[in-house]
């Protein structure tokens, strides 16, 4: 960006522009410090003022929530979190976000959840399916479940199960398999 100014500048007087304070603002509190200068000006002189945007404003959305005014070049860090029970951990690619211009950003995140799908007795249910966005994992046999997946938005986990687990209905069978076997010998 470059603004275009004419002035006349005389011996000791600093060079300033329109828009501050009392309608002046000093060109070196804007744009650094100014650099002595030697020499003098016997008449007006064209002075070209040229100087890059310094602050975008920049949004991240998604998984992470941000929104603020960023220097140019700056870095901004993803941290990992957990929402829900599901842990999201930022892609080596993305771990940062480095601010080259005012924009909206939709970072990936490695999503993990992990839980032990059970019945209604608590038991572990090896027959169970969990889905995480756009992905799924079946149980162990000891019920536990890891779903991963990549995703730039918030997952909601679902388990999707029979409410009696098979080791449930084999102990139940046993129960009365054995009851059954025990009256009947009763009534020999």
């Amino acid at each position: 960006m470059s603004s275009p100014v004419s002035i006349n500048i005389k011996e000791g007087n600093g060079v300033s522009l329109g828009g501050g304070p009392g309608g002046h603002r000093r060109l070196g509190a804007l744009w650094g410090s100014l650099e002595r200068c030697e020499g003098g000006a016997e008449g007006p002189v064209a002075l070209k003022v040229e100087y890059a945007k310094r602050q975008h404003y920049v949004k991240i959305v998604g998984v992470a929530q941000w929104e603020e005014w960023a220097d140019a070049g700056s870095v901004i860090k993803l941290n990992a979190t957990v929402v829900g029970g599901v842990e999201y951990i930022p892609t080596d690619e993305v771990a940062a976000v480095v601010v080259t211009g005012p924009g909206v950003y939709r970072p990936f995140f490695y999503a993990v959840y992990r839980t032990v799908a059970r019945d209604v007795l608590g038991v572990p249910n090896p027959l169970a399916t969990v889905r995480l966005c756009n992905a799924t994992a079946q149980a162990g046999l000891a019920g536990f479940v890891v779903v991963e997946t990549y995703t730039q938005e918030l997952c909601q986990p679902t388990v999707e199960a029979f409410p009696i687990s098979p080791y449930t209905a084999a102990g139940a069978a046993a129960v009365a398999t054995t009851t059954a076997l025990a009256l009947k010998k009763r009534r020999k």
